[in-house]
């Protein structure tokens, strides 16, 4: 996956996981789907180890997905919500 930059043009999705986490691939695959409909997103997955306190989920709680800086998930993902989410920044991104 690409790594996120600052570029006010796109979205920045952090997908924060672990090892063995069955749920964080499976978000990670869906993810991936995902930019086919909004490649304005720019999609990172990091591994927990990898990452800075700023961004570390509480307890290491994973998967956690953080869009343009703002935690949007912390263990859970709801796919409808967050394709909803993306396409409102994506309009505000194309006006």
């Amino acid at each position: 996956m690409r790594e996120t930059k600052d570029n006010p043009n796109q979205i920045n999705v952090e997908l924060i996981v672990r090892s063995d986490c069955g749920f964080c691939d499976r978000i990670n695959d869906e993810l991936i789907q995902m930019n086919l409909h909004f490649p304005e997103m720019c999609i990172a997955t990091k591994h927990i180890s990898e990452i800075g306190n700023e961004k570390r989920p509480m307890g290491g709680i994973t998967p956690s997905i953080w869009v343009n800086g703002e935690l949007w998930f912390l263990g859970s993902f709801d796919n409808e919500i967050f394709q909803n989410r993306i396409q409102v920044l994506a309009t505000k991104l194309a006006d």
